[in-house]
């Protein structure tokens, strides 16, 4: 491979809301076409909410922006969703996460109807409400709320779900759920989050009574169980379908990422965009795995100053003459280091 066929490329601004805004525009440097587009906004100060929202990214073409949570839309944001013209906006969480003044502020940019809030009473349910929203929104390119569980038949809404992969990851630590993230957008799949090496077993009211969320979304009604695949991101998740499934482990979340990325089910190879971020912080990270899933790539993470092995290992296994590896940096110089960015260039050269 020559060098002028491959590069690293630094995607950041001067702190996570000016890289998630950076992010966007490098991802969609034109407005979308009148009428159309969609935004996706979620919290900047925590990663709950924002895990399981990139298959969803994915599905509706979308960019993940990030607001602080209490508070006003940040004006940056505000700006760049103009400067869009989307004609939709995803909140993924509540008003705890995402104000309602700042829902109020969306709405004066795109129409107060078209703002679309997607949480539930706690991160396991929004990850179930979020997936559903990912599976009816397939192919359609702008936000639909799907059809309400509340109204439909056992059987009506059994077949939203009965054949979708599913990715499960831990819900208390973010790293191996974006990891999963970025692999379920390539095979329609969805993220679910378990309680760490648990499922978030309690009752609740509602169409999903007596069970946690993430165990409603994969059975049935009469307790039968989705026919699609079931893949495990990281040993909590692993241990809760006690090594059923397919399961991708490794020693520590970089090698987690680089196994999942490794994968030919979710990315073949050939000529691919892979996206790197902090291992050691979330924001970045949530905007990496949504802008690299819309580029049919991996999350991979690293280090803040030194470039895992696993992650290197991983760029010089795809890097040949006959593929192009195009390696997004997200963050500032504080987040991962220039010298990481050197060590990125030497593993795919």
């Amino acid at each position: 491979m020559t060098a002028e066929a491959d590069e690293v490329i630094r995607i950041h601004g001067d702190d996570r809301i000016d890289t998630a805004v950076a992010a966007s525009q490098a991802q969609r440097p034109h407005a979308f076409a009148p009428g159309t587009g969609t935004v996706i906004v979620t919290r900047s100060d925590d990663f709950p909410d924002a895990l399981t929202a990139v298959p969803l990214a994915d599905q509706l073409d979308a960019p993940i922006l990030i607001t602080p949570s209490g508070k006003a839309l940040d004006d940056r944001v505000a700006t760049e969703i103009r400067r869009l013209s989307a004609a939709h906006v995803v909140i993924a969480g509540g008003p705890g996460t995402v104000s309602v003044t700042a829902e109020e502020d969306l709405g004066a940019i795109v129409g107060a109807q078209s703002v679309h809030r997607i949480a539930g009473p706690d991160r396991y349910a929004t990850a179930a409400a979020l997936a559903l929203w990912t599976i009816t929104s397939a192919g359609q390119g702008e936000s639909t709320a799907p059809p309400d569980p509340a109204t439909m038949g056992p059987n009506e809404e059994w077949e939203q779900r009965r054949d979708t992969p599913v990715f499960l990851a831990t819900g208390l630590d973010y790293p191996d759920a974006l990891a999963a993230g970025a692999a379920a957008a390539q095979v329609n799949g969805v993220v679910l989050l378990t309680k760490g090496d648990q499922l978030d077993l309690h009752s609740h009211t509602g169409p999903w009574r007596q069970r946690g969320y993430t165990q409603s979304f994969m059975l049935g009604e009469e307790g039968e169980v989705i026919t699609g695949p079931v893949y495990t991101v990281g040993g909590p998740a692993t241990k809760v379908l006690h090594g059923r499934g397919t399961s991708f482990v490794g020693k520590d979340r970089y090698e987690t990422a680089a196994l999942v990325a490794r994968s030919v089910t979710f990315f073949p190879d050939g000529v691919r965009t892979i996206a790197v971020a902090s291992g050691e912080d979330f924001a970045d990270a949530v905007v990496a795995s949504g802008f690299v899933a819309n580029r049919d790539g991996p999350l991979l993470l690293t280090r803040a100053d030194s470039l895992p092995a696993a992650t290197a290992s991983y760029l010089a296994s795809v890097s040949s003459p006959e593929t192009t590896s195009l390696v997004r940096v997200f963050g500032g110089p504080g987040a991962v280091a220039p010298g990481v960015v050197a060590s990125l260039s030497e593993a795919i050269s």
